[in-house]
């Protein structure tokens, strides 16, 4: 199917309409993105920040934006491959790469691209990145007027966005298809995927993006006056740092004016569209703009002006008909058809071998699963003895704890004893003393030092109580694993478990803070750990 230049330079223009690629000026958000990512406390957060500035700068710089990409693809090498967070950041780069490469209209690399995103999603079942893939699918064929297989993969994804998807993703794929009705000539059908669309996502931006497409049709309906006014009332609203979306709509503007045979406006009008395409490069439009351009002048008769656009266009156009790009585009596309058809073939054979061997199969499959009968009986009983053991071990724990408790308080008591022995010979030699300032200065220094000893019981008795009810499995751990630590180093590790710092420790425990270093320190030689190691995380190895 032929197009004359201007159905193809408006449907082209029209099919772009929802990129956005702004001018290459400084940007302040961009700017606070890096920061952002500068002062990022983990991994986690600099690489989804990175994806947002890779989002924010291909308004302006397509090429850093790829540049930060790629990084995040590395960043992402380090991660568990089986976690979400990778699975998800993965499918964003695949996803990012393909868009960034049909922005620059690097078709083979966008397809290269768009197919390994289908596979990851496909891989990690995810419905709601597949439509979008199959959505990115449709618009590079529609792109490369591959109809059919445009609309064969715009179809799965509206297919899967009807049930799993966002209302903005869900109306794209409707405006994608109404392209490709309008392509195939079927405008009526084009009139109504738009109007779907904007029944979906009723937002003002996709009610301009619809009347913008709807213009096309108009224009192919020959209501030329309606199309202008649609053109006029959709330039004033476009944003006019949005060099892209300024160059599709001056495009529009400029082939109306020329339907309408009005020469020197359509002129003006493809010189500005001109100046947005030509300040992010885009080869193909540009293309078809100075085509358009040659005709212009043409028709006005300044045929040496003519000239020279017609010659710029075959510049263009011999880099877009770039013949090693389409045989490498063709070459992707039947690689990709022809691993799924083996696929097909092969899953065919699969199924008429297992009906030939369905009876071996049977029998193999009934041994294996006496096999695994046995094998778990005996592994049941095992995990049995095993738990028997494991509960005749605590049982033994518990009974050196309480052992070890019931000594704590003979020696409580025999402390107390002391105290009050001591105590009593100090009363003797106070009842001794003749002067009475002399007698009662040395009674309350009695009383200060009961005082004293009875604070220190407590606070020690009620520290010791509370570690022992919230640190007791780490407190069993200690005891098992590191016989070797006293208990001041144990209660000062379990105090370190409630991630205290050393002054804080110093108050709980009546000490010093050095004391309290040189105690980790005493800890540390014992554990044979170096001063940068992190006590507690080894001693938690030990769980297992």
């Amino acid at each position: 199917m032929r197009y004359s230049s201007f159905e193809i330079f408006s449907l082209i223009t029209c099919c772009v309409c929802l990129l956005t690629v702004q001018a290459q000026v400084k940007d302040s958000i961009a700017d606070a993105l890096k920061l952002q990512i500068e002062e990022a406390t983990s991994d986690t957060l600099r690489i989804n920040l990175k994806l947002d500035l890779s989002g924010r700068v291909a308004l302006f710089n397509m090429d850093e934006a790829i540049a930060i990409v790629k990084d995040v693809e590395e960043d992402i090498k380090n991660i568990d491959k089986n976690s979400s967070f990778y699975k998800k950041t993965k499918g964003t780069v695949l996803r990012s790469l393909a868009n960034a490469e049909t922005t620059k209209e690097n078709w083979a690399n966008a397809l290269d691209y768009q197919f390994q995103t289908v596979k990851h999603y496909i891989k990690i079942n995810d419905s709601i990145g597949l439509g979008i893939a199959y959505t990115g699918l449709s618009s590079i064929y529609l792109k490369l007027e591959d109809l059919l297989a445009s609309e064969k993969y715009i179809r799965k994804a509206l297919k899967i966005q009807k049930y799993n998807s966002t209302p903005d993703q869900y109306a794209y794929s409707y405006i994608k298809l109404g392209h490709i009705y309008f392509a195939k000539k079927e405008l009526d059908s084009a009139v109504i995927a738009f109007n779907k669309a904007k029944k979906i996502d009723t937002t003002k931006q996709r009610a301009l993006i619809v009347e913008s497409n709807l213009s096309s049709v108009y224009k192919a309906q020959n209501k030329y006056e309606k199309v202008l006014e649609i053109n006029k009332r959709t330039l004033k609203l476009t944003n006019p740092k949005d060099f892209n979306d300024m160059g599709v709509r001056y495009g529009n503007l400029a082939h109306t004016y020329g339907l309408l045979e009005d020469w020197n406006n359509a002129l003006k009008a493809v010189d500005s569209c001109i100046y947005f395409y030509e300040s992010i490069g885009k080869k193909r439009q540009l293309e078809l703009a100075y085509n358009f351009k040659a005709d212009c002048l043409h028709n006005l008769g300044r045929y040496k002006e003519a000239y020279n656009a017609q010659a710029i266009y075959k510049i263009y156009s011999d880099s877009v008909n770039n013949l090693e790009e389409h045989k490498r585009i063709t070459k992707l596309d039947l690689n990709y058809k022809f691993n799924k058809e083996r696929e097909i073939a092969d899953l065919k054979l699969q199924n008429e071998a297992s009906k030939k061997q369905l009876y071996l199969v049977l029998l193999v499959v009934a041994l294996l699963s006496g096999a695994l009968i046995i094998f778990f009986i005996r592994k049941n009983t095992k995990q049995k003895l095993s738990l028997k053991e494991a509960e005749k071990l605590n049982a033994d724990l518990a009974l050196a704890n309480r052992e070890t408790e019931l000594k704590k308080v003979v020696i409580e008591n025999s402390l107390k004893e002391e105290v009050i022995k001591q105590t009593i010979d100090e009363v003797k030699n106070v009842i001794a003393i003749n002067d009475k300032t002399e007698r009662e200065q040395a009674l309350k220094s009695i009383r200060a030092s009961l005082l004293s000893e009875q604070s220190s019981q407590k606070t020690t008795s009620t520290l010791q109580s509370y570690l022992d009810k919230t640190s007791i499995d780490f407190k069993v751990l200690l005891d098992s694993e590191f016989s070797q630590l006293n208990a001041n180093e144990k209660q000062l590790l379990s105090l370190m478990k409630l991630d205290l710092n050393a002054t804080e420790i110093s108050k709980l425990t009546n000490t010093t803070v050095a004391a309290v270093k040189s105690s980790r320190y005493r800890i540390r030689k014992k554990l044979n750990l170096d001063s940068k190691a992190d006590i507690i995380a080894f001693l938690e190895t030990k769980k297992n």
